[in-house]
């Protein structure tokens, strides 16, 4: 009898230890590895991950003597049979029913540089360099760079201005007025707005038409533009540096930030950040619609979302991806900082 109490004992001591010991296993485990981490491992089991594009080789576009100087936004691909790259000098190479241009001088002069660009359609495009000077492109040539607007100069090089142009009607471009304040400038109807300061100096703007646009920053903020004027700022990623945002209605965007995370707006607000690309460095989102949309890395990763779930990263480029284009469903376009291009289909 008492041999049985005392191994009764012994076993709810070892059971009891073994409970603590699992306990602090599990401590150690979330210290170490934290809840974001968890939640995407969690959110995205290989068993249940988004079709993955399969893209093709990269193929060098730009001139080699502009090689690593392939900036981010400067890609734009209104339909799958029309896109505009630019390079970080004077270059633009042009994709017309499948075959590239050969790259062509459009800002020559001052020799600063290509930054942006944008195209409403095929016969409407905006170059922006870092002069907040811009070309026009109207379906056959481009014109010489022009002054985006007046009376606001930029007042270092390293302002990068962002262009958007959902229509040929109305641009959205970013600049740097005097005494270094940040702001944009809108386009209607061949005419410059006075410069706008919204509270913060955006990183993206993606405009899903004249009359509404979203705009991201370095410190994870985000404000709408519509009809004519910006909200408040709003915080949606503490992390701060969204790099990206894309819209295809004013009721679904996404945005991704330079460590690896997502956000999300499906019209009732935004979505926690999801870790969704563990290697970070995301430099570039687009969306063709609330079920696709393609994200791109510093290290030459591409992630293909379905709407629900993000795929895996992929490795598809040995270098850095500068820019991605959707102008479809299952179709993108990427640029990579070493002035070549890839296509992806599903």
């Amino acid at each position: 009898m008492e041999r049985s109490i005392i191994t009764i004992v012994r076993s709810r001591c070892s059971t009891w230890l073994l409970m603590k010991g699992l306990l602090f296993v599990a401590i150690v485990l979330s210290l170490a590895f934290p809840a974001s981490y968890k939640s995407y491992a969690s959110s995205r089991p290989s068993s249940a991950q988004s079709k993955a594009l399969n893209w093709s080789s990269p193929k060098t576009v730009g001139p080699d003597e502009m090689k690593d100087y392939l900036a981010d936004n400067s890609l734009a691909c209104p339909s799958p049979s029309f896109c505009v790259a630019v390079f970080g000098g004077d270059y633009a190479v042009t994709f017309i029913d499948g075959s590239w241009s050969k790259p062509r001088v459009i800002d020559a002069g001052k020799g600063q540089g290509l930054y942006s660009v944008s195209c409403a359609s095929p016969s409407f495009c905006v170059a922006a360099d870092y002069e907040r000077r811009g070309a026009f492109y109207n379906g056959r040539a481009w014109s010489a760079p022009r002054l985006l607007g007046s009376g606001f100069v930029s007042y270092s090089l390293s302002a990068e201005p962002i262009i958007d142009c959902p229509s040929s009607s109305f641009c959205l471009v970013t600049v740097n007025g005097l005494g270094g304040t940040s702001g944009i400038l809108a386009y209607h109807d061949g005419l410059w707005s006075g410069m706008e300061e919204p509270g913060i100096n955006p990183l993206s703007i993606s405009c899903v038409s004249s009359s509404f646009c979203r705009a991201v920053d370095s410190q994870g903020s985000v404000l709408s533009y519509s009809d004519g004027s910006w909200t408040s700022p709003t915080t949606i990623d503490y992390r701060g540096y969204l790099e990206s945002i894309s819209c295809v209605a004013k009721s679904f965007c996404v945005a991704v930030d330079t460590y690896g995370y997502d956000v999300v707006y499906r019209g009732q607000g935004w979505s926690s950040p999801e870790l969704i690309d563990p290697s970070q460095g995301l430099s570039s989102v687009s969306c063709a619609s609330p079920s696709f949309c393609e994200a791109v890395d510093d290290h030459g990763n591409a992630l293909t979302y379905d709407g629900s779930l993000w795929s895996k990263p992929r490795a598809i480029d040995k270098a850095s991806l500068a820019s991605v284009a959707c102008p479809k469903v299952g179709y993108c376009v990427a640029t990579d900082y070493i002035g070549r291009v890839l296509v992806g289909r599903l």
